[in-house]
């Protein structure tokens, strides 16, 4: 464990890949400059060294004539627990003026919080104030349910544990499991959060109490059969729009009839036969109405079959659309013309991401398990991150301290990466406790990361006890074995003794790949706060999953 008299030395690559071996304090530097002459990737971000042997590492580096390094940067000292979220790609160059926000996230200085959440599909936080958080996903006893949480991102004041985040959970009258959110939450009374099955979209206004507790209640339902794709909001919010086969229909919200102050009122001329397609177990927990039919169609073939849509960068009446076969192409809703169109391999995309701060640039995640960066004035694109993981579900484009970046969650490796976009490098990794992260978003307010992710493990037969040794033990509060006689143990990473913690067989991690060993265990939405003075021991709960334990 440092001390805080040390510190930490990064070597910046000039071709910014991923760092891997791992430079150790104790290293000579005859092999130090044979590594470098051989152009190895090394790491010594992860490394600390005390000031008697960094200034012979600094003299090194100074004298290097090697293309591959520049001097390095030098930076306070991150104990283990400091870093105890992320893993250090490159420790970023920071200009002298640098805000304390973007100190806090470029170094990854986090509180991590985590609730469990049934199985999630998508996510949207709300640029209101307070900020909510909208999540849709499954539920029920078979995950057959719709299901949808509207919850504060910043915890309310003073309140009772378990009731932090004021949750709410409203009844959803849909037929099958919502695959669609938006939300409306432009200055203006609506505060809509807009969810849709197959065949029906449902809005619910959301408000918060005088306790601080969000509340929701019905208001539209429209009628979308035939209109089964991406569902999206325009005109600030005036206008709702949901892609199909043939085209698209268009709904004026202002116009809609509501389903009345009680919420009980029937929308539409048909009223839902019970023998429609469902797949919830209980029919009367659906509500029956037929649903508001559009206002009108657009009945052209490149606004048909988008899988995401996103308003475009530069605003106007512009969108971007994804669609299934790989493609993303800019559509102007008023004139109804295709603008730019963006090449793209034959993967879905599955998520478009831009930032407010850059109206030039977007970013796509797909399922070829690729980034892009794309400028939206031209068809190819600018920067490309293979993560090799062969899905990813979400990506996000966001301006932290006057700083670009991309944050993305990844499926089979389990973790979220930041890549910093001027320097075109990755700069650390966020645990996930070893679940697939299924989408993200960002609270500029809060400085806060909102992540909901899905247990691969969740019934809990191929869990093994996980060995954790001393590798973070002291932050997961885990007593070892036989630790009465409070004898030493060996540091040789492959000798641990079992521990009270499972760990799952088949995870893509090792206890040992982050300072702090954790498993969820479930599913669960993750909080990661950036703070300059951020606490290293506010972390998430360790999860009950155990060999043979099953649901739990």
């Amino acid at each position: 464990m440092a001390t805080p008299t040390d510190i930490v030395a990064s070597v910046v690559y000039a071709n910014a890949q991923p760092l891997s071996a791992v430079v150790r304090p104790d290293w000579p530097i005859s092999a130090l400059s044979r590594a470098l002459e051989r152009r190895t990737t090394i790491d010594c971000t992860v490394c600390f060294f005390p000031f008697s042997t960094f200034e012979a590492y600094e003299a090194f580096f100074l004298r290097s004539s090697s293309p591959a390094c520049r001097r390095p940067t030098v930076a306070p000292a991150l104990t283990q627990a400091r870093l105890q979220s992320s893993t250090i790609y490159t420790r970023p160059v920071l200009p002298a003026d640098a805000s304390p926000e973007l100190t806090a996230f470029a170094e990854g200085r986090c509180e991590i919080v985590s609730d469990d959440i049934p199985p999630a599909i998508a996510i949207f936080v709300t640029k209101t104030h307070p900020s909510v958080v909208a999540v849709i996903g499954r539920g029920g006893a078979r995950d057959r349910d719709p299901n949808l949480c509207i919850q504060r991102v910043a915890p309310i004041p003073n309140a009772k544990p378990g009731w932090s985040f004021g949750t709410d959970w409203p009844r959803m009258g849909l037929a099958n499991v919502a695959t669609e959110l938006c939300v409306d939450d432009h200055p203006s009374e609506r505060r809509l959060v807009w969810i849709a099955d197959d065949r029906r979209a449902k809005s619910y206004r959301w408000s918060i109490n005088d306790k601080g507790d969000v509340q929701s209640h019905p208001v539209h339902t429209l009628r979308t059969k035939g209109f089964e794709n991406a569902l999206f909001l325009s005109h600030d919010g005036s206008r709702i729009m949901r892609s199909g086969r043939s085209g698209m229909a268009v709904w004026d919200v202002d116009a809609l009839k509501t389903h009345g102050e009680g919420g009980h009122e029937i929308v539409g001329k048909e009223r839902l036969a019970e023998a429609d397609h469902t797949s919830r177990d209980v029919f009367e927990n659906i509500e029956l109405s037929g649903g508001a039919m559009p206002s009108r169609l657009v009945e052209h073939e490149s606004f048909a079959k988008i899988t995401v849509a996103k308003a475009h960068p530069a605003g106007g009446s512009q969108i971007l659309a994804g669609y299934a076969t790989g493609g993303v192409a800019g559509l102007d809703l008023q004139t109804q013309q295709v603008g730019t169109t963006f090449h793209q391999r034959g993967q879905k995309i599955n998520t478009i991401a831009t930032s407010a701060s850059d109206p030039n640039a977007f970013v796509t995640a797909s399922g070829d398990g690729v980034v892009r960066l794309y400028d939206a004035r031209e068809s190819t694109p600018k920067a490309i991150i293979k993560e090799g993981d062969g899905n990813l579900n979400c990506a996000i484009y966001e301006d932290i301290g006057g700083h670009p970046y991309i944050i993305f969650g990844t499926h089979n490796s389990q973790l979220i990466r930041v890549w910093d976009v001027r320097n075109r490098a990755p700069i650390y990794k966020l645990a996930t406790g070893n679940n697939s992260v299924a989408a993200l978003a960002w609270d500029a307010p809060s400085q806060t990361l909102v992540a909901v992710t899905h247990c691969p493990h969740f019934d809990g037969y191929d869990y093994r006890w996980a060995k954790i040794g001393r590798h973070g033990e002291e932050w997961v509060g885990g007593d070892r074995d036989g630790d009465e006689d409070g004898e030493d143990y060996e540091e040789d990473e492959d000798e641990y003794d079992e521990t009270s913690f499972g760990w799952p067989k088949n995870a893509y991690h090792k206890e040992t790949a982050f300072d702090v060993a954790f498993d969820c265990g479930d599913h669960r939405i993750f909080r990661y706060q950036f703070k300059h003075d951020a606490n290293p021991k506010v972390l998430p709960k360790y999860g009950e999953g155990r060999p043979r334990s099953g649901y739990y």
